[in-house]
């Protein structure tokens, strides 16, 4: 279920819901490999489910999927994203997150870093 789902959600269209035009998504991708400035940062292997990013590039939108919908895994999703966003964070790079659990979406709008 949890590849369905990330193949899903990984096109500009089906991320429509955060609000914004996405330009492009990159799917199960190392940090590293999205942003080549991070090569040799602490956590740069990290690997979210979804990159997206707006029209203008000026924001990075982290995503992390789990398969059904319960509370464990909403709580796992919640602490992945967290770690997502710290390391871009350490390094500048604004970005706002969410989480899909099933059919579960939550949205968070706390930027990690001025734009």
């Amino acid at each position: 279920m949890h590849s369905l789902l990330v193949e899903m959600y990984g096109v500009p269209d089906a991320l429509s819901f955060l609000g914004t035009e996405i330009d492009d998504v990159v799917t199960e991708t190392p940090f590293y490999k999205v942003f080549p400035e991070l090569k040799t940062k602490r956590g740069s292997e990290k690997t979210p489910d979804i990159c997206a990013f707006d029209q203008n590039h000026k924001i990075v939108y982290i995503g992390e999927i789990k398969g059904q919908n319960d509370y464990r895994n909403i709580m796992d999703a919640r602490n992945q994203l967290y770690e997502y966003l710290k390391v871009l964070r350490r390094n500048s790079i604004p970005a706002e997150g969410f989480i899909i659990v099933g059919d579960y979406i939550e949205i968070i709008k706390t930027r990690c870093c001025a734009s």
